[in-house]
């Protein structure tokens, strides 16, 4: 799901430039990979190398939290973790808006995301997309 508007944007184009993460990747090498090893972990996607230790300091506090299902997450949007594919056609559910008319309606009543409770037990997984 993706909001209507631009919630976030970088003014790339202005006379004081701030530095950019880009420009210190040098002062933060194997970071970059330390990241990805630790949001793979964190959403259950991928299996880090053998060996691999995965930093997963205060993952409780930021992680993923306890209010929606990561697997719900997963087969609403046509993701399969084990083949490492998407089953579904994203772009096009996304793009033609059928994603938003499907979605909308189970945003929760207190507007934090949706809920993929009703959202399956509604339209089941087969009737998305």
């Amino acid at each position: 799901y993706t909001p209507h508007n631009s919630v976030a944007f970088h003014f790339y184009h202005r006379k004081s430039k701030p530095p950019m993460f880009w420009e210190n990747s040098n002062q933060h090498k194997g970071e970059g990979m330390k990241s990805a090893y630790r949001v793979q972990k964190l959403i259950s996607i991928g299996t880090p190398k053998q060996g691999q230790s995965v930093d997963m300091t205060d993952s409780d506090m930021y992680g993923l939290g306890t209010k929606r299902k990561a697997d719900d997450f997963y087969d609403i949007f046509g993701i399969d973790r084990t083949e490492h594919k998407i089953t579904k056609k994203l772009c096009d559910w996304s793009t033609s808006g059928r994603m938003h008319r499907q979605l909308t309606p189970f945003i929760r009543s207190n507007g934090k995301g949706i809920d993929y409770d009703r959202v399956l037990q509604s339209l089941g997984k087969e009737k998305l997309h």
